[in-house]
């Protein structure tokens, strides 16, 4: 026992010292440590804050470095001599937070734990307006312009969703991308333009008594990154639109100068590839712009769609918004085939990508060539667009399949071929009336359409002769074959009276033969 007490005392009385040394960090060695901040920002329930800001200033407040958090809210600040800083964090919609720190050369930097609080929410919204406002000039809440970098901005597969920046209006495709969209407003279903007019550069695309629907309109001539803005009126009020205007109308308003020349070309899945191009040099006093597009997309169909179509473009222009004119040409061919429609107990039979018909589809052209001309001063303004062009179209549909006939199908055929002229006109004086200003408007507009269609019935896109399986009797392969010419004429007059700074009046007659 008695060798043992010495260690005993000695164990009793250096057991104090121990526990203090564990409770101070104290530096137990001179070596020198890099001079540096880390650390973690995270805000009051203990989540990371990434991309807080971290400044380091001096006592003097000269900013030293500035820094971020990364993802997991970490920070490391390094480059910085031995002394007393100040560290600010920050980050948009936290409180700001200032904190001392000190870094000395030999010993070891503890890294911080920064939280931030929720800062306080301002209770002032601002609302930038579109950089064309039409405030005082639109005679309608329900008129208005979308301009290119609206369109831009928005991703666009088809040519027809450059309608989709109209607030409103909704765009759809069935049957293959060459065939014309669906177009619907304020919840109403247009079909293919029935009660939707559409104009390029002021010429329209609904064609009358066509194949397959009064007022279709193929939006796919447009080259979506050539279109500088779309003007657009909703409701039956306009008296310029006329026929099928019931819903509403859209004017599709092409560059005459580009803002740069392009190039671009793009690729995805399913076949998809495109290359559009666009330049608008300066010739003589005027500008010449020129663009074209190629475009094939097979989708995911078990037949593929094989959508091929090519857009070209000419265009020369001279002058401004008070004086000038332009002469502008477009071509378009497009073929496609369609995985068309099929019925909910057929999809076990070819999946939900199949079809049931893989020769549906069609093929489409539209070659046109139009001339503008204006004239605005003090007491008038003019403007006259003449245009004509060349539409064809075939389009094969099957929506019954061997309901009919058993043996070569349901299959038939749409046809529709026609050759387009045109004059729109107007003419609008300003005067005043008792102090008063106003404006009179007179409006001419002609179209003639000769016309070939036709309804035939088809077989893998052939013309042939069936056999009704109900009544036994042939169907000859010529259902329908028309030829005809489809003429309108519309005039319209309105009055414009602006009675007061914030009131004015609009009325208008229009009258269509």
């Amino acid at each position: 026992m008695g060798p043992r007490l010495p260690f005993l005392l000695a164990m009793m009385l250096t057991s104090p010292l121990v526990a203090a040394q564990e409770q101070t960090p104290v530096a137990t060695s001179n070596k020198a440590y890099p001079p540096q901040l880390t650390g973690t920002v995270v805000d009051t329930s203990g989540a990371v804050i990434a991309g807080a800001t971290l400044q380091v200033r001096r006592a003097n407040g000269t900013a030293q470095i500035t820094t971020r958090s990364d993802t997991n809210g970490y920070f490391n600040i390094s480059g910085l001599s031995a002394g007393d800083y100040r560290l600010v964090v920050s980050n948009p919609g936290f409180e700001t937070k200032e904190i001392p720190a000190t870094i000395g050369a030999a010993e070891a930097p503890a890294p911080l734990r920064i939280s931030l609080g929720v800062g306080s929410v301002s209770t002032t919204i601002n609302v930038q307006g579109r950089r064309d406002s039409l405030i005082g000039i639109a005679n309608s809440a329900t008129q208005g312009t979308v301009g290119a970098t609206e369109i831009q901005e928005r991703p666009i597969l088809r040519s027809g969703e450059v309608l989709e920046t109209v607030p409103g209006v909704i765009i759809t495709q069935h049957a293959g991308g060459g065939k014309a969209n669906q177009y619907f407003l304020r919840g109403f279903n247009l079909d293919h333009g029935t009660d939707f007019a559409i104009f390029l550069d002021g010429m329209p695309l609904n064609l009358p008594s066509h194949a397959h629907g009064e007022g279709y309109a193929d939006m796919n001539t447009v080259i979506p990154e050539l279109v500088e803005r779309v003007d657009f009126q909703k409701g039956p009020y306009y008296a310029d639109v006329g026929n099928y205007g019931s819903a509403g109308s859209a004017n599709v308003a092409y560059f005459k100068a580009l803002p740069q020349n392009f190039v671009q070309a793009e690729g995805g899945m399913f076949g998809y590839g495109r290359a559009v191009f666009g330049a608008s040099p300066t010739v003589g006093s005027g500008s010449l712009l020129f663009g074209g597009e190629v475009y094939y997309d097979d989708g995911p169909w078990k037949h593929p769609d094989g959508y091929n179509k090519f857009n070209g473009l000419l265009s020369y222009s001279r002058g401004g918004d008070a004086d000038g004119f332009s002469i502008t040409a477009r071509a378009y061919h497009g073929k496609w085939n369609s995985s068309d429609q099929i019925a909910d107990n057929a999809v076990s039979l070819v999946g939900f990508f199949g079809a049931l018909n893989p020769s549906d589809g069609g093929n489409s052209q539209r070659y046109s060539l139009q001339a503008e001309w204006h004239h605005q001063d003090e007491n008038s303004a003019t403007k006259i667009m003449a245009y004509g062009f060349y539409y064809d179209l075939d389009l094969f549909s099957d929506f019954t399949y061997y309901l009919t006939d058993p043996i070569r199908g349901d299959q038939f055929e749409q046809k529709d071929r026609r050759w387009v002229a045109g004059l729109n006109a107007r003419h609008t004086i300003f005067s005043q009336w008792f102090g008063r200003k106003v404006e009179n408007t007179f409006g001419l507009q002609i179209r003639n359409d000769w016309i070939k269609n036709g309804l035939y019935q088809t077989g893998n896109r052939e013309r042939v002769d069936k056999t009704d399986s109900d009544t036994g009797t042939t169907l000859p392969a010529t259902t329908e074959a028309d030829r005809f010419t489809d003429t309108q004429v519309g005039f319209y007059v309105e009055n414009e009276i602006q009675w007061a700074e914030k009131f004015r009046t609009d009325a208008a007659v229009r009258g269509d033969l």
